[in-house]
């Protein structure tokens, strides 16, 4: 059971288990040890918190001790203090409430809905209608605070006075009618007076039931306020609570509407600005979403920007990693981004080193070290990791890929450009029939200044029966562009728009001797259709780059994840990366 809740410790159905299992070997202390565990790898579970507090409150019962009562009051209070602001807390606040009232004690029940009224919960209106019942039924002095009734009481005695004092100040028929009306006649007699010789009416001392009647009054109106502005926060949030079909973690995906009401709903209370209740929601989100780690780094990323608190940055994105998502490379990737923003180089790359020991081989995490090394003006390690990954690389693409990181660090960060054109054609050498690493080598000779040698490639790929149709076209339209824009003989122009013309009627020849061929043979078209795919793998024609074949594209996203691991975020990572290596911008 351990190792399973390590690995999940959000399943607190598991919790309970453990815990109902360990009562029946072990002793008091042991299985309050499990669900203090429990309470603490996932403290907004409403239903672990009952569990634990109908079993202490079971087991106190038995002891007898006369301490056992603010034990669990004190546990009670750990436990809405941790998630009494839930949306759907309700069941544990009766919980208490209804403990404090076998109790007796009206003061605590009292204080306990105080706290109730102001937090938005799915049952607000039932809290404000027991409060109110409470109120109502209960005298002020059992419920309220000493230094609240004292304020109350003086408030009434001051809103007396001015009501006396704009007594005097009515004339003096009024006066005979507001004694005649408001001063009852026992009042009258107790005092030795008639009705008739009282011009004020608030100078007569209250009786104990028409003080608590105005008390009461005072107490219902301010409670009347408070449960509005709760009111207003329900209204805005039940909209997205509605939406949250699962608030429990399972291993099944979550529906994209599940996830989109998330995504919106934390916004929400973020654009809300309540530092507290936004950590709330981002942790009742991480249970239901805990295997998508966009969540664990957004939280993470509002924690450290808005709030500029590092450590317990720092500690969402270790339990994510280490915990929730330990295969998940964008979330050690965005934690290593973090560390070396704020702790320096070192810590970013032993971030990665434990990362590779446990997933060695995964591509995005050595581009990444490169780019911390390059950084930090680690050279030397930069280029002796690229010069090692290329020799050791077996397979053609990702050898091309390699090939081309490499060049490029060697044209851009070392200056070297001679380097970059060596690395280059010795791999185009290799793979004849990779046009887009042929492409990069034309960008490179260009931005080098090397004319000869770029209009070389590009005579020597229009020349390649190994490329395909289009492939071709597109180096000789390079060619011709090129000439077109800078060439100062014109006959170069004229020999090179002769040369496409002829590689078009060329390939057209071809592809209808071809078509012939297979019409003769009783082939249908299927040589054509060939040819027609093979020719769409390839698009442009001015060193811009071309997209990725379906082959290329498979292996490259099952090389960029542990195996079994599910990653489908960092395919879609690894997709992009391969796709700005291919984008022709690569210069940039």
């Amino acid at each position: 059971m351990d190792s399973f809740l390590k690995h999940y410790p959000y399943c607190y159905g598991y919790w309970k288990k453990y815990a109902d299992i360990v009562k029946k070997h072990h002793g008091f202390d042991e299985v309050e040890k499990i669900f203090e565990r429990g309470v603490e790898a996932i403290p907004l579970s409403i239903d672990l918190w009952i569990h634990y507090l109908e079993w202490t409150i079971k087991q106190r019962f038995k002891d007898k001790n006369e301490n056992n009562d603010e034990h669990i009051r004190k546990l009670f209070n750990r436990a809405l203090e941790v998630c009494g602001m839930e949306f759907k807390s309700d069941r544990l606040w009766q919980m208490a409430l209804d403990w404090e009232s076998q109790k007796r004690n009206s003061h605590n029940v009292f204080a306990l809905y105080e706290k109730l009224i102001t937090i938005p919960t799915q049952s607000y209106s039932n809290h404000y209608t027991s409060i109110t019942e409470i109120v109502q039924s209960t005298d002020p002095l059992e419920i309220l605070e000493a230094e609240e009734l004292r304020k109350l009481k003086l408030q009434i005695q001051k809103e007396r006075k001015e009501a006396a004092e704009a007594a005097k100040a009515a004339q003096p028929n009024e006066d005979a009618v507001i004694a005649a009306t408001l001063i009852p006649d026992t009042a009258a007699d107790a005092l030795g007076k008639s009705t008739d010789a009282i011009t004020d009416p608030h100078d007569l001392p209250l009786s104990e039931e028409e003080e608590q009647k105005l008390l009461k009054e005072k107490i219902l109106a301010s409670r009347e306020i408070i449960h509005k502005k709760t009111a207003e926060e329900v209204t805005k949030r039940w909209q997205f609570e509605e939406a949250v079909k699962r608030p429990y973690f399972h291993v099944k995906p979550l529906e994209k509407s599940q996830l989109k009401n998330w995504r919106e709903y934390l916004d929400f209370e973020i654009k809300e600005g309540s530092k507290k209740r936004i950590a709330l929601l981002f942790e009742r989100c991480l249970i239901a979403c805990a295997l998508y780690e966009e969540f664990w780094i957004k939280y993470a990323r509002y924690t450290y920007d808005s709030l500029k608190n590092i450590n317990e940055a720092r500690n969402i994105f270790r339990r994510g990693c280490i915990v929730h998502l330990p295969m998940k490379v964008n979330l050690v990737l965005e934690w290593a981004e973090f560390e070396e923003k704020v702790s320096g180089f070192d810590e970013a790359l032993s971030i990665l080193d434990e990362y590779e020991k446990r997933y060695p081989g995964i591509i995005a995490v050595k581009v990444h070290r490169l780019g911390i090394l390059r950084r930090s003006g680690n050279l030397d390690s930069c280029e002796n990791i690229l010069e090692e990954t290329l020799k050791s690389v077996s397979n053609a693409t990702v050898k091309a890929f390699w090939a081309h990181k490499y060049a490029r660090f060697c044209l851009k960060v070392l200056q070297n450009s001679s380097k970059a054109k060596e690395i280059l054609t010795e791999v185009v050498k290799e793979q004849p029939s990779n046009a887009k690493l042929a492409m990069h080598l034309v960008d490179v000779l260009y931005t080098d200044n090397d004319i000869d040698g770029m209009l070389n490639v590009l005579e020597e790929c229009t020349q390649r029966e190994n490329l395909t149709a289009e492939e071709r076209i597109a180096f000789s339209q390079c060619r011709l562009d090129f000439l077109d824009d800078l060439a100062c003989d014109v006959k170069l122009v004229v020999a090179a728009k002769l040369a496409h013309e002829n590689l078009h009627f060329e390939i057209k020849e071809k592809k209808q001797k071809r078509k012939a061929e297979s019409i003769e043979g009783g082939g249908g078209g299927g040589a054509a259709a060939a040819a027609a795919a093979a020719a769409a793998t390839y698009t442009g024609g001015d060193g811009a780059g071309a997209k990725r074949t379906k082959v290329d594209q498979d292996w490259y996203q099952q090389f960029q994840q542990p195996s079994g691991s599910g990653d489908y975020s960092s395919q879609q990572f690894y997709q992009q990366q391969w796709a700005n290596y291919y984008s022709g911008n690569w210069q940039q």
